[in-house]
């Protein structure tokens, strides 16, 4: 989602500042892979965490499997000679009702009828209904704020080569998991 909020300019580039800088300044390309496995590459600076925007909105707790995969991988690196540190960037109060009108607003250009709406899954019907709904203020306002929050979260974890996170809180749900037992919660 990050990559897509980034701001074109009229020929179509991105205009985030690493884009803006002059071709002879930028550093020499090479992979990712390459830079770290380089023999005088100096140990990663790397920072662990399970901060989640979502937590201004959600309760957010991570499954234990989870966690546990994701301590094991920090001691790893350790064991390896990087540097690791638990950090969490602060809350970005709006981040939650950004995103959330941005994911109705792309739902609403699903090419389903009215119909075709009732044999889908009821969080996906919701979403297209509502997103149909949303006022293009809204949506220019949202955003806008995710934009504010994709150079928030690049500054928070630019001092870092590498951010290790859960690449997911919990387990896959099945379907019909988030509206099975109130579907007031379909309401997101």
């Amino acid at each position: 989602l990050l990559d897509a909020m980034i701001a074109k300019n009229a020929q179509g580039q991105a205009s985030y500042r690493y884009s803006q800088m002059p071709a002879a300044t930028r550093p020499q390309p090479r992979t990712y892979l390459e830079a770290v496995q380089h023999p005088e590459a100096r140990p990663l600076r790397i920072a662990v965490n399970t901060w989640t925007p979502w937590s201004e909105a959600f309760d957010c707790d991570c499954d234990p499997q989870a966690l546990a995969v994701l301590q094991r991988t920090a001691q790893i690196a350790e064991t390896n000679g990087h540097r690791v540190e638990a950090f969490a960037p602060p809350e970005f109060p709006g981040y939650a009702e950004a995103f959330k009108a941005v994911w109705r607003a792309s739902a609403a250009a699903l090419p389903l009828s009215e119909e075709q709406l009732q044999s889908v899954e009821p969080l996906t019907a919701w979403l297209v209904r509502s997103g149909r709904e949303l006022p293009v203020a809204q949506l220019a306002d949202a955003l806008g704020r995710l934009a504010a929050f994709e150079r928030f979260i690049i500054d928070q974890y630019s001092p870092y080569d590498l951010v290790l996170t859960p690449a997911l809180a919990m387990s896959p749900r099945p379907l019909g998991w988030y509206d099975q037992h109130d579907l007031s919660l379909i309401h997101i």
